[in-house]
């Protein structure tokens, strides 16, 4: 016959406080874990995007600005004057066949805006989430040098730029 109290029928309430507190201590860093990869992957997707949009506004700006014809560049501030230093957030110039195109930043909507050639002369978007543009016209060498820089939410600012020889004299 056993005697009641001489066995351990359970755990302490001792034993059980340190177990609920190992165990929110490994669902609280497992959470902290999970939410800080969940934010890092919609991040990195934001600075994609971003990335993806400069990319191809400056691939399709080069494509246009490389047919442009050399003497008929003309580099605007953000009136749409023509800028005297030949640097600006606004470029216009003809095209081979002889209308108008042009590549400018749409402060307010964040977005590169393209007019498009032969059209009716407004200005389409090209690029979303563009917090800056620039340009630089040189009439000697025929260059123009391009920088846009996106944010998207948390991604941080993202700056690329690159250098256009003209082909058209």
């Amino acid at each position: 016959m056993s005697k009641r109290g001489s066995k351990r029928d359970g755990f302490t309430f001792i034993e059980i406080m340190v177990a609920m507190t190992i165990l929110a201590v490994v669902l609280t860093v497992t959470s902290a874990i999970y939410l800080s990869g969940h934010q890092h992957f919609f991040r990195e997707g934001e600075r994609v995007e971003v990335q993806e949009n400069l990319r191809l506004a400056l691939g399709k700006m080069s494509r246009g600005l490389r047919q442009a014809r050399a003497g008929e560049v003309k580099v605007c501030d953000q009136q749409g004057e023509e800028s005297l230093d030949r640097k600006g957030p606004w470029i216009v110039f003809s095209t081979p066949e002889g209308s108008t195109s042009g590549y400018r930043l749409d402060a307010q909507e964040e977005e590169i805006e393209e007019k498009l050639p032969g059209g009716t002369g407004d200005w389409q978007p090209l690029a979303s989430n563009i917090t800056y543009l620039h340009f630089e016209y040189n009439p000697a060498s025929k260059e123009v040098r391009i920088v846009a820089r996106g944010e998207k939410g948390k991604s941080g600012p993202i700056e690329l730029s690159t250098m256009v020889y003209l082909r058209v004299p």
